[in-house]
């Protein structure tokens, strides 16, 4: 626990730097008031549409946090991915005028990495996983020659999204929980620590898919646990954890529960906000709205928030 109390002092120290140097790039995302979930749940469900953000996800946040932290670097921009982190990157590159470089796994979706393709960014297969693209892209940073951005083990990449979680309780004081999905942890993390400098007594709660229980079951141990994850419509949350994360002691200091949803209760999730709220999420946005659902019948919470963290998603996944 002490190392956790650490980390997340260490990220606090960051966030009125973070949030001076994103907020003149980012999007004030809106929040709205869903009556269809929340009938559902039997409370208040409002939604935080951080897919409308550039991009198309919340991770353009800690991407320029962490581009922009050390003022004077202007090195190409490196980073691994397979869908929003990517695009993020590419997105932050182009708004700072730098050349970007993103390595992608060679088994990613062929829709990521068609949306990775019309980007301006210059994307190169290297590796069969994920784990392997990413230690392909450390040997590749340790030159010197880029500047790595992290998708999410990194303190400036947590502080960046840290200003998700104040600006959403600045949005809405009344707010008494929020959920938002979790698999690398970047998200989660960052905006329990940011909603709780804004509002100390707020629960915040990270949702994993059941066939994706990393970061669950590392964060419930208290330190990694290497766990087989299988297929999830959730992709964006699938083996997204590396050993050693600094999201496992801060998820274990600042999470107040976490949640696993199952794949049925994803999918019918995806399908029905694509029908009444008219816009397609991802599948690990649908995990975070699922969960607030569940949580909603628990009757323990009037007003919870549900971030809607991202839009990649292939629209033959909603049949």
């Amino acid at each position: 626990m002490e190392e956790g109390t650490d980390l997340v002092g260490a990220v606090q120290a960051r966030m009125a730097g973070a949030e001076a140097r994103i907020r003149p790039h980012i999007r004030t995302t809106p929040v709205e008031v869903s009556s269809v979930f929340s009938k559902r749940a039997g409370n208040t469900i409002v939604l935080k549409l951080e897919h409308i953000q550039h991009s198309g996800s919340f991770k353009v946040r800690g991407a320029f946090s962490k581009a922009l932290a050390e003022a004077g670097d202007d090195r190409p921009v490196l980073t691994a991915s397979s869908g929003n982190h990517g695009l993020a990157v590419a997105h932050v590159a182009g708004a700072l005028g730098r050349p970007a470089e993103i390595l992608v796994p060679e088994t990613i979706a062929p829709f990521k990495y068609a949306l990775l393709r019309a980007t301006s960014a210059r994307i190169v297969k290297r590796g069969r996983t994920g784990y392997e693209t990413l230690a392909a892209v450390r040997e590749r940073a340790g030159k010197g020659t880029h500047l790595y951005l992290p998708p999410y083990n990194d303190l400036e990449v947590i502080a960046g999204q840290t200003t998700l979680g104040a600006e959403l309780m600045r949005q809405d004081p009344e707010i008494d929980a929020i959920v938002a999905s979790s698999g690398g942890g970047g998200l989660v993390c960052g905006v329990a620590i940011g909603a709780k400098a804004v509002k100390p007594g707020v629960t915040v709660i990270g949702a994993s898919a059941r066939n994706a229980q990393t970061f669950y079951r590392s964060v419930a141990a208290g330190h990694y646990v290497k766990t087989l994850e299988r297929p999830t419509l959730s992709d964006g949350t699938a083996n997204a954890l590396e050993p050693g994360s600094i999201t496992v002691p801060i998820g274990a200091a600042m999470l107040d529960e976490t949640i696993l949803i199952g794949e049925g209760a994803i999918h019918r999730t995806m399908q029905r906000f694509a029908r009444t709220e008219r816009w397609m999420i991802e599948g690990s946005a649908a995990l975070s709205l699922a969960a607030a659902e569940a949580i909603g019948k628990t009757g323990r919470f009037r007003r919870i928030a549900v971030i809607i963290c991202g839009r990649s998603v292939d629209p033959a996944k909603l049949v």
